[in-house]
């Protein structure tokens, strides 16, 4: 992922080319297939939209997603989401770099709808994924330690002892799960804050799409495919 700031393209869509391709998002969690599936684990218990995609990206070619080429203007433009609905006519911007003559789009946004196609697992900033993270880790050691008093309910056993044992295993879980993705976490939070930037949204650390398409879809916005947010 580049360190670069992006820019951003903007025009009218045209020459459409979608097409089915697999891509490896998950870099670091490819490097460590000897614990495979545990990424897709964590970003299930973390609440990680693709987490059933990521499952089968730890053990083959990549996430299955909608790969997309098109014209900007002059300028070809390609990119990958979970799903491409934008069509030709459609007026948007195209956030990224140029790549060998080539505008590789880390995002793409309809100014008219209010809605931003991004690349996958990229939904939140930097700060609000470490917040996400941090609080799904608590609930996860709250859990932990209910479970065992359930179970050990019988047991004469103290219970400085008892949490003690949860916090040694919530520790050793969490540190196999959400360490080994924890630079493919804060990688895609760095897309979206790159993204925000170049758009010139305020704390663009704090995005989260996430939570602003479920404020507006109560608002009575409609649904969105998987990976279109509403900014």
């Amino acid at each position: 992922m580049s360190a670069n700031n992006y820019v951003v393209i903007e025009g009218v869509v045209e020459d459409l080319d979608l097409f089915d391709v697999h891509v490896q998002f998950l870099k670091n969690a490819k490097k460590k297939q000897h614990t495979t599936g545990i990424a897709a684990t964590i970003q299930a218990a973390t609440a990680q939209p693709g987490s059933i995609h990521s499952a089968q990206a730890t053990n083959d070619s990549g996430d299955p997603v909608k790969g997309f080429r098109m014209s900007l203007g002059n300028q070809a433009v390609a990119g990958n989401f979970w799903q491409t609905t934008f069509r030709n006519g459609d007026w948007v911007q195209a956030i990224g770099e140029m790549q060998g003559g080539v505008f590789k789009a880390i995002a793409v946004v309809s100014p008219a709808a209010g809605t931003i196609w991004m690349q996958p697992h990229c939904e939140r900033g930097t700060l609000a994924k470490k917040r996400h993270l941090i609080k799904y880790s608590i609930v996860f050691a709250l859990a932990v330690f209910i479970i065992e008093a359930f179970l050990l309910r019988n047991v004469e056993i103290p219970i400085w002892l008892l949490f003690l044992t949860s916090i040694v295993a919530v520790a050793t879980i969490l540190v196999v799960t959400v360490g080994m993705s924890w630079k493919d976490f804060m990688g895609f939070a760095m897309e979206l804050d790159k993204v925000g930037n170049a758009l010139k949204v305020k704390n663009p650390e704090e995005m989260d799409l996430i939570l602003s398409t479920k404020k507006l879809r109560k608002q009575g916005k409609p649904d969105l495919p998987m990976g279109v947010f509403y900014l």
